[in-house]
C-alpha cells in the first residue's frame, strides 16, 4: 500500500476465464500446440515446489506474461523441468505481471 495515498498497487493479475485473451488471441483453454504457432516452441515447463502448479514458457513470450499449464507436463521421475507435454495440453490460466518473470 502506498502510504501517502492509501492506494494498493496491483503487481499481478491472473485469470482462468476464457473470455480474457491476449492481443494474439491466446486465452485460457487454448491448446498448447496452437499457442506454439504464435509464440514459438516450448522453452520450458516447470512445476512449482510448494503447490505443484505447472507453468509453461514459449520462445517469443513477453516477460510480463505468464502461462499456467493444465497439469499436462510430462516429467521424468523427480524432475521439476521438462519441455514435454501430453496431447491435448491446454493453458489453464494467464497472468499479467508488472514484475516480469
Amino acid at each position: 500500500m502506498h502510504r501517502s495515498t492509501g492506494l494498493v498497487e496491483i503487481l499481478t493479475l491472473s485469470t482462468t476465464s476464457e473470455t480474457f485473451h491476449t492481443s494474439q488471441g491466446i486465452r485460457p483453454g487454448a491448446l498448447v500446440v496452437e499457442v506454439i504457432k504464435t509464440l514459438g516452441p516450448v522453452q520450458e515447463i516447470v512445476v512449482s515446489e510448494i503447490e505443484s502448479r505447472e507453468f509453461i514458457a514459449f520462445a517469443a513470450q513477453p516477460s510480463w506474461l505468464v502461462f499456467r499449464l493444465d497439469y499436462s507436463g510430462i516429467f521424468a521421475s523427480g524432475a521439476r523441468r521438462t519441455k514435454a507435454f501430453k496431447g491435448g495440453a491446454r493453458i489453464l490460466a494467464i497472468s499479467v505481471s508488472s514484475e516480469g518473470r
